[in-house]
Formats: structure tokens, C-alpha cells, sequence
């Protein structure tokens, strides 16, 4: 089902940010393999220490830019996310914060307008983040061991000074930093879905209220903290089975 968000202009910025960021790693690494292997192979013997020593100074200044532009990109994602946070709170109680609400980006509209809404959008958005920052993870570990070993490689068999190191150190630190982030991410939201799955199949619904607005503040304070931009285009390509899984789930619970 194809759907609307008024917040798509801001995550698409986002998305070309992270685009341009994902970029200056991959041609990073690519320098830095290049300069390790004619180090070790010596396969261009006419690369002079000068040019080596030029392109030691790129790698710096691309580790400057990608610290840079990580910032900048955590700014425009607080942005984004403030805006799907209004048009989650728009969907879930009936209130006109935006002046457009998204179109079938939640599918509970059989629900009344309230706190149990609330708590099903929630659900839903639950089990879309643990299931998609799943799949972002084997993808993640692979690049943040290569730019590592790449670091430690280009440390051992390339002349550098101290002040090189320490700039140049700050795009591996940043990586794994980022990996560090997704893996407490997705170990949270999973905790929030698993947290509904016991709420919704509760008996007894006397404090259900109150449980729901606790782990809908506990999966906002999670994206808040964490600042993790789920891939887009593996969103696309899990949208349509996660869609349908999340109408099997909400049967199962019998959500109505």
C-alpha cells in the first residue's frame, strides 16, 4: 500500500546526507587501500612521498568533513523526526498539529482516536524499527570491521605523524560509534515490541493505559537518544511482508 508523510521532504535530505556520508567512507577506504597495498606491493614504485604524503592529508581532512557532516546530519534528523513525532500524536489522538497528516503510513484505522491508538501506532512502528535495524546490522558489522582494519593497517605500514593519526582517527571512531548506536537500538525497540505483545494480550486491562503511555515514552526516548536513521531502501523492499505481518499480528492479539 503506497502512503503519504508530510515529513518526507525532511527524511529525504536526511537520506541524501547519510548518501554523501556513505560516499566519503567508501573513498576513504579506497585511498587507504590503495596506499597500504603500493606500501606492501609496491605497485606504483613512482608514487613519491609527497603525493603519498598529499593524500594522507586528503584522508585527514575527509575524516574533518565526515565528523562535520555527521553533526549536521543528527540536526536534520531531529528535525525530520520531530515532524513524524506530531503526525504520530495527530494519528493516534485526532489532534491538527501539522497542517497535513500522513496517508497510510499507519494502517490502524478501524481504532478510535485515543490512548489504545496510540499505543497500536506504536506497536506497529515498534515492530517496523527492531525488524528493519535488524536487517541493517550484518551490513554495518562488515563496514565498520573493514574501515577498522583498513585504520589499523594504514597505522603499521604508513608514515604518518601523530597529528594525522588523531584526525584521521576520528572516521573509524565515528563508525563504531554508529554501530555501537544500532545495536542498542534495535535491542530496545525489540524490548518496546515485546513490551506491547504482553500489553495487548493482557487479561486484565484495569492499568493498560497507563502501560501504554509508559512504552510509547520509552520507544520515543529511544529514537530521540539514538539518532538512528533507518535504511530507506531496505524499508522499501520490507514494507509490503512487514505490512502484511503486522495484520497477522494485530489478529492474533485481537486488536480491533
Amino acid at each position: 500500500m503506497n502512503n503519504e508523510t508530510p515529513f518526507k521532504v525532511n527524511f529525504d535530505l536526511v537520506n541524501k546526507v547519510s548518501k554523501f556520508l556513505n560516499f566519503l567512507l567508501y573513498f576513504s577506504a579506497s585511498i587507504t587501500f590503495f596506499l597500504i597495498s603500493n606500501e606492501y606491493f609496491k605497485i606504483e614504485k613512482n608514487l613519491n612521498f609527497y603525493f603519498a604524503s598529499n593524500l594522507n592529508i586528503l584522508l585527514s581532512i575527509i575524516a574533518v568533513i565526515y565528523f562535520v557532516v555527521t553533526l549536521i546530519l543528527n540536526h536534520l534528523f531531529y528535525k525530520a523526526e520531530n515532524n513524524r513525532y506530531t503526525d504520530f500524536i495527530d494519528n493516534s489522538l485526532g489532534t491538527k498539529l501539522l497542517e497535513k497528516n500522513s496517508i497510510n503510513y499507519f494502517t490502524n484505522h478501524s481504532i478510535e482516536f485515543g490512548i489504545k491508538k496510540l499505543g497500536v501506532n506504536c506497536f506497529e512502528s515498534s515492530y517496523f524499527s527492531k525488524r528493519i535495524s535488524s536487517k541493517m546490522l550484518p551490513k554495518l558489522i562488515f563496514q565498520t570491521s573493514l574501515i577498522l582494519i583498513l585504520f589499523l593497517f594504514s597505522c603499521f605500514y604508513l608514515s604518518k605523524n601523530n597529528f594525522a593519526i588523531i584526525l584521521q582517527i576520528a572516521l573509524p571512531i565515528s563508525i563504531i560509534t554508529d554501530l555501537i548506536k544500532i545495536i542498542y537500538f534495535n535491542n530496545y525497540v525489540s524490548e518496546v515490541f515485546e513490551n506491547f505483545k504482553k500489553i495487548f494480550s493482557c487479561v486484565d486491562q484495569k492499568n493498560v493505559e497507563n502501560q501504554i503511555l509508559s512504552n510509547v515514552l520509552n520507544y520515543e526516548k529511544t529514537l530521540s537518544y539514538f539518532c538512528v536513521n533507518l535504511d530507506s531502501k531496505i524499508y522499501s523492499e520490507m514494507n509490503g511482508k512487514l505490512s502484511e505481518d503486522w495484520i497477522e499480528i494485530k489478529e492474533r492479539y485481537e486488536i480491533k
